[in-house]
């Protein structure tokens, strides 16, 4: 049974929105539960969409507008910066030339997360694997990846096989991490529900391609 209990999924790497376009499944985001809210990143959005040349790109413009009232775009301080540099002259390729400025972005978001409501259950859905261990977080904040979500997905009813899904996600994005699984309880958790709960791991990234169920 879906939760009651409003949840919100903070999204503050691009990977899990690229992932899920990848396989046509940005729906699952809203499927765990009755009252979902999404929260994407400033600079996340400009990192998904800044491409038309790609389909997921479209998927996933698609995707925000039609759920609109229920996606809100965090403003960071990284976010900001790159706006600011995107208006110069030479602003391109200074960004093109800036090291990191994805988990800057996240680590800016994360922190700023500390400073929202404490009390309100939320998830954080994620693919790099630094960001495990070296993520500071609030203490509501179950940190999940992409393929952990998809188990607890699974798990509560919502997907037939979340095998199924990372193979479609890999056939489009070599790249994705199959194996990579981290599933981390709130350190000081208020919340009830949601799509998981077990323990956490956190084995190393495999490259091969996904098995079937």
């Amino acid at each position: 049974m879906m939760p009651a209990k409003p949840i919100q999924i903070f999204i503050p790497d691009a990977g899990p929105l690229i992932s899920l376009a990848t396989a046509d499944e940005l729906d699952l985001l809203l499927r765990v539960a009755v009252d979902v809210r999404l929260i994407i990143t400033d600079h996340g959005i400009w990192e998904v969409t800044r491409r038309d040349d790609l389909p997921d790109t479209h998927r996933i413009k698609a995707f925000l507008e039609a759920n609109a009232k229920r996606v809100e775009v965090m403003e960071t301080s990284v976010g900001a910066m790159a706006r600011n540099t995107m208006q110069s002259a030479d602003g391109k390729e200074t960004i093109r030339r800036m090291k990191n400025l994805g988990e800057l972005s996240i680590s800016s978001a994360m922190i700023d997360m500390r400073y929202r409501a404490p009390g309100l259950a939320t998830f954080v859905l994620i693919e790099a694997e630094w960001f495990g261990s070296h993520a500071s977080r609030e203490g509501n904040a179950h940190l999940i990846s992409t393929s952990a979500w998809l188990d607890g997905l699974e798990q509560i009813g919502v997907i037939s096989s979340a095998s199924n899904v990372r193979r479609k996600i890999h056939e489009g994005r070599s790249n994705f991490c199959v194996e990579y699984r981290v599933d981390d309880p709130a350190p000081n958790p208020k919340m009830e529900g949601g799509p998981s709960g077990g323990p956490s791991s956190n084995p190393a990234c495999e490259s091969a391609a996904p098995q079937g169920s």
